[in-house]
């Protein structure tokens, strides 16, 4: 009905604004960026779990890494909005960038666990994304970006607000200094309790290695799902209320497999080649 569309917009309205105060809680405590962590993720997997529960068009991935039963793609809650989700991946990546590896030693293990890779996979491959785009601009490149870029979702259609600093403040010097050393520890050169001591890990152990694994089976998936079932064409006379939720932004099949190359593009520049192999 329009009032509760009305409603659902206010509502994603709101959740723009609250995510955006998000982003600019540098001064906080690694404690209360914590709780805003895991308070955001929660509402995303209630929302995912809650639309499964009552849409029978919402689209699961059947998976077999990491133990996971199924994933997601779920349009019709306030958090369905592409720009809106790609939000919280920048806030997440923001968390990263301010509180891993010291305060937030578990980041990418806690971000890959069954629970999200199932309801809310496109969170999490958005979240690296803007990682990946966080790290190598942060280390000195200056080339364009691409217009495809995940950033360019920042901001709803109707918002008249700019993207915030990106992730470490103004400070160049200590941003790539940051970046530096995630990726060191992501590469498996130093370890997450130790940033400053050389050591080797075997590709495939690093963190790096790991989330790869995780997003070359998401993306088989994808295409199998794509292949098979050819899940993103739906019939006309039927999905009209799904076609237009898709077209909000909505993470479809097909989106989460685009996801997938988009993180795969940015791990090329600086990791181990051998892991795509």
């Amino acid at each position: 009905s329009p009032s509760t569309q009305q409603q659902q917009q206010q509502s994603t309205i709101v959740l723009f604004y609250a995510l955006t105060t998000y982003t600019r809680l540098q001064y906080a405590t690694s404690h209360q960026r914590s709780m805003f962590r895991h308070e955001i993720l929660s509402q995303l997997v209630v929302a995912a779990s809650t639309t499964t529960t009552t849409s029978s068009s919402s689209t699961t991935i059947q998976s077999s890494t990491n133990g996971t039963k199924g994933i997601n793609n779920n349009n019709n809650n306030c958090w369905t909005p592409t720009y809106l989700r790609t939000k919280v991946g920048v806030v997440l990546a923001q968390f990263i960038l301010w509180d891993f590896p010291h305060d937030w030693s578990t980041a990418f293990d806690d971000l890959v666990t069954p629970m999200y890779l199932q309801s809310i996979p496109d969170i999490i491959l958005r979240t690296i994304l803007v990682l990946m785009d966080d790290l190598y601009y942060q280390n000195g490149t200056t080339h364009q970006k691409n217009d495809e870029s995940v950033l360019t979702e920042y901001n709803p259609p109707t918002s008249s607000s700019s993207p915030p600093p990106g992730p470490g403040g103004s400070n160049s010097s200590s941003s790539t200094s940051t970046s530096r050393s995630i990726k060191n520890i992501m590469r498996g050169y130093t370890d997450v309790h130790h940033p400053d001591q050389l050591i080797i890990v075997i590709p495939h152990q690093t963190i790096s290695g790991r989330l790869l694994h995780v997003i070359l089976t998401l993306l088989e998936q994808s295409l199998n799902v794509l292949n098979s079932n050819n899940v993103n064409t739906p019939n006309n006379n039927n999905h009209t209320t799904t076609d237009k939720s898709e077209a909000s932004g909505c993470a479809t099949t097909l989106q989460l497999a685009i996801l997938c190359l988009k993180v795969l593009k940015g791990f090329m520049s600086w990791v181990d080649m051998t892991l795509l192999l």
